[in-house]
């Protein structure tokens, strides 16, 4: 497996099969989805929990200590929701086994090799690891008349290999992989809300904010967080959209355009699409294009064992989250607040959204 990068869509590909995986510190998920005039039917779902030690999710070092463990509690996951038959897969890796950063470059260069190599070269520096040891995904998120933004996705070779190959004992295919807050993302691009939106991912104690304006990423922060601190995390990344994020006026908006991105293949470069490299093609809409937040989708996903939870994440956590957005906006353009973890699958299901909310959201980036 090489280290380097191919030109390919992200988000605006073809679409991605319809099943979705979620692998996490104490539990795994798998989902399949449909989605019928708007509307998301999630139609066989199953969350599976992991004992204690099986996963330890880590950029470097062993992730998957008990190979055997995670394979079972798979196989299970997949015989309850009656999908073992299922080949094609979306995986959802653990957000600590991965690496979320952006990069700007001054000037992008139209030939998409050459692109390939600066932007292989610059992650090097920022990880101090060479790329051949890296797997590398790049999604290009803004653009100005010469120079461009990219987030820039990575894993581990190693550890990437080692997740793959339990899904294959399986008979399991993963055609596409993404770390757990991308597969979340979904949900705001399925939300179709016109403004700005943001997702707050919180897992392992650490918390992942992905803003997206309509189908278009805009920005990513991933900081290590306990508990106590989540809301003086949200408040300071408030803050942040606020000052940098936020458009200047309210401007009616402009068709959407294509984005340009970056995905590592197991062999040698390909170039799609390079036309759209060139020139001054715009990944994100422009400032005014978008008036305010609209939307807040909370995933704090916790230990199930856990019996302090719900007094940690209930409804007063919502309230609390509301409450510190009408601090920064007025009532009547305040962003709504949706947390999957007070949604059920259905009346009758034990499963609430959170749990599934990788295994879902992977299906509905597509």
């Amino acid at each position: 497996m090489s280290g380097k990068l191919a030109l390919r869509e992200f988000f605006t590909r073809p679409p991605l099969p319809s099943t979705g995986v979620s692998i996490h510190r104490h539990a795994v998920a798998v989902a399949c989805t449909r989605r019928t005039k708007g509307k998301l039917l999630i139609q066989r779902a199953a969350v599976e929990p992991l004992p204690a030690g099986v996963i330890e999710p880590a950029f470097d070092g062993v992730n998957i200590k008990n190979r055997d463990a995670l394979g079972e509690a798979l196989g299970r996951a997949l015989t309850s929701a009656g999908l073992k038959r299922r080949s094609r897969w979306c995986m959802a890796l653990p957000a600590a086994a991965c690496r979320m950063f952006l990069l700007d470059l001054d000037e992008v260069p139209s030939d998409a090799e050459e692109l390939a190599q600066i932007l292989e070269w610059k992650a090097e520096r920022f990880l101090g690891m060479a790329a051949s040891e890296l797997v590398l995904a790049c999604e290009r998120i803004m653009s100005g008349p010469t120079g461009g933004r990219f987030l820039v996705v990575a894993v581990r070779t190693e550890v990437l290999t080692a997740y793959e190959s339990v899904l294959a004992g399986l008979g399991l295919h993963p055609g596409w992989v993404v770390p757990v807050p991308i597969a979340e993302s979904g949900w705001l691009f399925h939300s179709a809300t016109e403004g700005d939106s943001l997702l707050v991912s919180y897992e392992d104690e650490l918390v992942t904010f992905v803003f997206a304006r309509r189908d278009t990423v805009l920005a990513v922060r991933a900081v290590p967080c306990s508990p106590d601190a989540l809301l003086d995390e949200i408040h300071r990344t408030l803050a942040y959209y606020q000052d940098k994020l936020r458009p200047a006026s309210a401007a009616t908006s402009q068709p959407r355009k294509p984005r340009v991105s970056l995905w590592r293949r197991r062999r040698g470069v390909s170039v799609e699409n390079p036309s759209s490299l060139a020139g001054e093609a715009t990944d994100v809409a422009s400032p005014g294009d978008s008036p305010s937040l609209d939307l807040i989708v909370l995933v704090t996903r916790r230990d199930g064992r856990d019996t302090n939870a719900e007094a940690t994440w209930g409804p007063s956590f919502v309230a609390a989250v509301t409450s510190l957005c009408r601090k920064f906006f007025p009532d009547d353009h305040s962003p709504r607040v949706y947390s999957l973890d007070e949604e059920k699958v259905n009346p009758e299901s034990p499963l609430t959204l959170s749990s599934l909310a990788a295994a879902v959201g992977i299906t509905l980036l597509g």
